[in-house]
């Protein structure tokens, strides 16, 4: 998975992209590996926002995320990213699931 991050108004860290990275691994089994994220991290007041973009299968998500520090921002937008990614995987095999009963049914 390619992983681009940019900081707004943040000074980057070494300890912050071992924590990218073990976010992104959660991500990444659930994605093919030719998938793009982009991150991007930024101070806005007193507030971390974090901005996390996925282009795979298709389509592009965005989830957008606020914490009182940089991780609980980093964290919060990557579950938010995680939940819509089950919640498309699981209408597309419910939507599968229905179709193969339907054909069973006109088959009968």
């Amino acid at each position: 998975m390619n992983v681009n991050v940019k900081w707004d108004n943040v000074p980057s860290s070494r300890w912050a992209q071992g924590h990218i990275d073990a976010e992104a691994g959660r991500l990444e089994r659930h994605l093919p590996p030719n998938a793009n994220l982009h991150l991007r991290v930024g101070q806005e007041g007193q507030k971390y926002r974090t901005k996390v973009h996925v282009h795979a299968l298709g389509r592009d998500w965005v989830a957008l995320a606020d914490g009182e520090n940089m991780w609980a921002g980093i964290s919060a937008a990557f579950d938010k990213i995680l939940r819509k990614l089950g919640e498309f995987k699981n209408t597309q095999k419910n939507r599968i699931h229905r179709n193969m009963r339907s054909r069973e049914r006109f088959l009968l």
